[in-house]
């Protein structure tokens, strides 16, 4: 006997995840989507590349809807201390990175702009 998967489909030969996004919650849904889907690629319903990525798109999808339950109701989780220091220093460190590579573009620019200026210094002087 076996087992009824919802949401999965067979197109032409090719497995794809699809489910409908309740109307309540499409406007807290990002991009206001009517439906969520993936393929998953084609072979047999049972290979265990379809079954894992069919579990990874339902994961995906309930995680998604679990969102825009919590937006639609105006619930958040509520964020500890710890939580809190853990997301300061992620921004902190993600900041930090993009400053040294402005740092980084801005000399590799002057320094080549140096570069250029100083062979048209040597050419002018020849």
């Amino acid at each position: 006997m076996g087992v009824v998967v919802r949401n999965l489909y067979n197109v032409n030969g090719r497995w794809k995840y699809r489910k409908v996004i309740p109307a309540t919650l499409r406007p807290h849904v990002p991009g206001n989507l009517t439906e969520f889907v993936r393929w998953l690629g084609s072979g047999s319903q049972n290979s265990a590349e379809v079954t894992a990525r069919y579990s990874a798109a339902a994961k995906e999808c309930e995680g998604l809807l679990e969102v825009a339950k919590k937006r639609s109701l105006g619930s958040y989780d509520e964020l500890s201390a710890e939580m809190i220091a853990h997301i300061i220093g992620t921004e902190r460190s993600n900041l930090l990175w993009e400053d040294d590579e402005d740092r980084f573009d801005q000399k590799r620019t002057s320094c080549s702009s140096m570069f250029v200026s100083s062979s048209l210094l040597q050419q002018a002087q020849s």
